[in-house]
């Protein structure tokens, strides 16, 4: 059996769960405790915790083997990274923000798994031939076993903390681009997009 098959198969008795104590929380079957509406509330993250966890596999699988049709159109890398970062990053970049020919929704995805797994305090974005290169700059603390761990999830299978950073290698490949880290330099996260 295809591991795909396995996590699928994770899948509905979590969210039949999840449905069921998202029901408790909402007084259905009656009211609740302080006591135990935390408690159930504790269970919901951690139902979702693996539903998102299931799902970052089922992706890492069919992306590993190209089963995922992108549906590409121009968009604003800057309008994007701003969205999801929020004002606490400096963006920079060399002219206007780039347009790059991207599926939104993945765009978003690999860019929220990057801001999600560093202290991304920059992000500057260039055009380098056919290339948008964008790099993520940390706090330039990055103690070198985070570093280690974010070199070896770029090169072949992860730990289940990385799978957030596997999948945006994954799509930025699906995309025709990379994500790379300098083993040695203080330099940030490179993502190039085509």
């Amino acid at each position: 059996m295809r591991s795909e098959g396995v996590y699928q198969k994770l899948l509905p008795p979590l969210t039949t769960s999840r449905s069921g104590l998202m029901m408790l929380l909402a007084g259905d079957l009656g009211s609740l405790t302080e006591k135990q509406r935390e408690y159930i509330q504790h269970i919901v993250e951690l139902d979702d915790y693996m539903i998102s966890l299931i799902s970052s596999w089922t992706d890492i699988e069919r992306l590993s083997k190209g089963q995922v049709a992108l549906e590409l159109e121009a968009c604003n890398i800057g309008t994007t990274i701003r969205q999801l970062a929020g004002q606490t990053v400096e963006l920079q970049r060399t002219s206007k923000w780039p347009m790059v020919l991207t599926d939104p929704h993945r765009l978003q995805q690999m860019i929220g798994n990057i801001l999600e797994l560093f202290t991304v305090v920059e992000v500057r974005a260039r055009i380098n031939d056919d290339y948008c290169i964008v790099t993520f700059h940390d706090q330039g603390n990055m103690p070198p076993k985070r570093r280690v761990a974010i070199l070896e999830a770029l090169r072949a299978d992860t730990p289940a903390a990385e799978l957030g950073l596997r999948i945006a290698l994954l799509l930025a490949q699906a995309h025709g681009g990379t994500l790379e880290l300098n083993p040695h330099a203080k330099e940030g996260l490179k993502l190039h997009l085509k």
